[in-house]
């Protein structure tokens, strides 16, 4: 009977975890500080979710994680990484003089998906 108990007690710990309500947010890489589009180089995305299943993922709490999941989740700025998603970009080619090495200053923000388009992006 305890070991039925046990079991049943796992079981509803496993599925309140797998339908814990989620919100994603979407990471923007920069080559300006604005809170705007302007100057997007490449973006990525990060799922964030509650707890549990009682607990509801308002757009605000999903908003309020935004700068720590972005910053946390960051890919590593391997020179890989650089060629294939930030050099390749228009605005970073505009600058390449004959080839030569050009610095970029690299800025981190972005947004809960949930919140409203128009507005800046939160952080």
């Amino acid at each position: 009977m305890v070991s039925l108990i046990v079991q049943t007690l796992a079981l509803l710990c496993l599925v309140s975890g797998a339908l814990a309500e989620c919100r994603y947010l979407t990471c923007y890489i920069k080559s300006d500080n604005t809170k705007t589009f302007s100057g997007l180089l490449t973006t990525f995305t990060h799922k964030t979710c509650s707890a549990n299943f009682l607990e509801k993922m308002e757009c605000s709490r999903a908003t309020g994680r935004v700068p720590s999941r972005c910053t946390n989740k960051m890919p590593e700025l391997t020179n890989d990484y650089i060629a294939k998603n930030i050099c390749s970009q228009k605005s970073v080619k505009d600058q390449l003089l004959d080839g030569k090495i050009v610095k970029v200053p690299i800025f981190l923000s972005g947004k809960a998906d949930c919140a409203d388009p128009k507005t800046t992006n939160s952080w």
